[in-house]
């Protein structure tokens, strides 16, 4: 069937034969059907026969179209010589009514009420399968993904094989038990600890499972015997400074407990601003004469021009890299000026570090090592008398050089030494007999690492067991579970091409040492065949997010497959919120990019949903504020929280995502340009 479509801007007449029509603004379908019918049932039938349609006064285009469209219309006159008239036989203006809408159907009769309204709804759901199907289309647009480089598990794995929250909660649980005894580096609840991991991991398939030794030694301050005098004043430990010694190795090289001291009285202080080295800013004359055998007040952070820009910072604003540097220039000790913000963190973190053991490698490397370190509270610096802003804006003018201070210092300290080991588990799975038969040799001679730090910080002086549920019994819990579930794949034969390796490390809280320790080993024996390195540290036990976190991602290609999971599992990756709290120098990523293997650490983003948009700063920073790093970062801190599960297990489901494309695909992902300038050497 065939229909005519007029097109004009006002009202206007259509005669057929000796009937006048009225037709609306609007553009009208006139089925052909009827129209001959009303044509043909005409007295002038040879006119209606010769021409169907006539047009009076309108300028308008016929075009034809299939449809199914009925005809409005009503007859208005009758035309005599010429004239409009109605049915009373009075002229009439043809224009003065609108007119019905009379529907026909196919077969030219009139629709009924339910005929039309049934069109209407097809018409609708057409549309709305139109609609769909176009958003789908473009969204599978953008998710596509080379099924070689970055595959996918299928949605069952996420559902079946994946272990749920339960178990993960179990390991928690566990991890962060009182057994445990805070897992601190050394301590026989690191070791039981060890062996419930190792145990999850055989349990998991894995292949072999290795207890590496760490050598490391730790210095316990005994607060009784110290003291610290600046300014002319005396200053409380703990509650103002904190100071430990770094003994010389080789002086003790049989014993495993000893006690040192050193005492120092009125020694001229260096202020030595950021403490860098480095051609775009040094705070060092030319050779180390000016900080040798000196005590020098450091400030932690760098200028804004140096490097990167002021949200995102280098690895010379961490406290370590100061450490570092003045260890290698021979000094004798150094304060470390404690804001929150250049810190990241506030005093409470330092209070625990002055009831709790510092950790070392145990290496004697022929470096000569730095007497003590600590940190002082800034804020005591200014009740006392120095301008800590005018210290950051002098450290921060490029002219800047370590100069002798006004300040003299005194001070005692005595440290309880202790030689010990901590110990790195290390769990390998190799590649399924499947995927060696079909897959390269280069794959199966590639490796992805997996890392989680399972220490703590053990037990208080005052008997307090820091428990350490979400630091970071979570992140271990979070590898078990990803271990368990492509375990079970590979049993499957649906992995993996390349081998893996699960690291449960120690001593994080001790400055990165076990995972610098067993990265460094990593890579003497595999050179370049690790890909990539995940992390994971913590857990999101505040609900689902809306976005992810990938710490490192920006510095190289490992953020692509990343963003292809993360949209997998409707989150938007987006960059590291707060840069300015260096995370990337504070987790064992770190030393896996040390080795130049690309590593992030996976975390959650800052927009929970169906949340306020200041959710994040109600409750993760107040996490930082009261939990972090104390006695009460316990599993009953994370079963009080409204919803612990979804957020816990959307992490989940993201890093297995990411991990079943590092090893079941042939991506290798790259640094990008520029990104490792600011990667020392240990």
């Amino acid at each position: 069937f065939f229909r005519i479509s007029l097109n004009f801007n006002r009202r206007k007449n259509v005669c057929l034969g000796n009937e006048t029509f009225a037709l609306t603004q609007r553009p009208r379908k006139i089925y052909l059907p009827a129209l001959i019918n009303t044509v043909n049932q005409s007295p002038d039938t040879s006119y209606g026969s010769m021409q169907l349609l006539r047009q009076r006064n309108m300028a308008s285009s016929t075009t034809w179209h299939r449809g199914d469209h009925g005809v409005r219309f009503q007859s208005l006159a009758q035309k005599d010589g010429g004239r409009n008239i109605n049915d009373d036989g009075e002229p009439c203006d043809a224009d003065q009514d609108e007119g019905e809408f009379l529907p026909y159907n196919r077969q030219g009769n009139a629709m009924t009420e339910y005929q039309r309204r049934r069109r209407r709804g097809m018409r609708f759901l057409t549309a709305l399968c139109l609609l769909v199907t176009t958003a789908l289309g473009g969204f599978l647009w953008r998710v596509r993904v080379d099924v070689e480089e970055l595959p996918q598990p299928r949605f069952e794995d996420m559902h079946k094989i994946l272990p749920g929250y339960v178990e993960l909660r179990r390991h928690v649980v566990t991890l962060s038990s009182e057994n445990m005894q805070g897992r601190g580096t050394g301590t026989p609840g690191e070791q039981r600890a060890v062996r419930y991991i190792a145990e999850q991991f055989r349990n998991a398939g894995c292949d072999s499972i290795e207890e590496l030794p760490v050598p490391l030694s730790g210095a316990l301050t005994q607060s009784e015997s110290t003291s610290l005098t600046l300014l002319n004043r005396s200053w409380s430990y703990r509650e103002d400074f904190w100071i430990t010694m770094t003994t010389s190795m080789s002086s003790h090289i049989d014993d495993n407990h000893f006690n040192e001291s050193l005492n120092w009285a009125q020694e001229a202080v260096i202020f030595g601003g950021f403490c860098i080295h480095h051609d775009r800013h040094d705070d060092f004359m030319q050779g180390s004469s000016e900080v040798r055998d000196r005590i020098v007040l450091c400030l932690v952070g760098e200028p804004d021009s140096l490097f990167l820009s002021h949200d995102r910072r280098s690895y010379h604003a961490r406290w370590i890299y100061k450490v570092e540097e003045l260890r290698r220039r021979g000094a004798k000790g150094i304060l470390l000026v404690h804001t929150t913000e250049s810190a990241g963190y506030g005093w409470s973190v330092i209070e625990a570090m002055a009831v709790t053991q510092h950790v070392r490698l145990r290496t004697d490397n022929g470096t000569r090592p730095m007497t003590f370190w600590g940190w002082i509270r800034g804020a005591k610096l200014n009740e006392f008398g120095m301008d800590t802003e005018k210290l950051l804006d002098e450290a921060r003018r490029p002219e800047f050089r370590a100069r002798i201070s006004q300040l003299t210092c005194s001070g005692r300290v005595q440290v309880q030494v202790n030689h010990f080991e901590g110990i790195n588990v290390l769990a390998t799975m190799l590649p399924s007999g499947e995927n060696e038969t079909h897959g390269s040799v280069e794959d199966r001679e590639e490796a992805v690492v997996m890392n989680a730090h399972h220490d703590h910080l053990g037990i208080g002086q005052g008997g307090e067991i820091y428990y350490g549920a979400l630091d970071n019994a979570s992140g271990v819990a979070k590898m078990l579970v990803i271990a368990a579930a492509l375990g079970r794949l590979r049993e499957a034969g649906r992995c993996c091409k390349r081998k893996i390796f699960f690291a449960s490390v120690t001593a994080e809280e001790a400055v990165l040492l076990g995972s610098q320790y067993l990265a460094q080993s990593l890579k003497e024996k595999n050179g370049e065949a690790i890909v990539a390195t995940i992390n994971f540290d913590g857990m999101n036990v505040w609900g689902p997010t809306t976005d992810a976190v990938a710490i490192g991602a920006e510095r190289s290609t490992l953020a692509e497959v990343v963003q292809r999971a993360a949209r997998l599992e409707f989150v938007s990756l987006i960059p590291d919120p707060d840069p300015s709290q260096m995370s990337f120098f504070r987790s064992d990523q770190f030393s896996y990019a040390r080795q130049h293997i690309p590593a992030i650490k996976l975390t959650f983003g800052r927009t929970f949903t169906s949340q306020p948009t200041d959710y994040y700063d109600q409750v993760v920073q107040k996490y930082i504020r009261e939990a972090y790093h104390q006695p009460n970062d316990n599993i009953t801190f994370i079963d009080s929280q409204p919803d612990p599960e979804s957020g816990a297990m959307q992490e989940v489901r993201l890093a297995f995502r990411v991990m079943y494309s590092l090893v079941q695909g042939s991506f290798r992902p790259q640094w990008n340009p520029g990104s490792e300038v600011d990667l020392l050497q240990p």
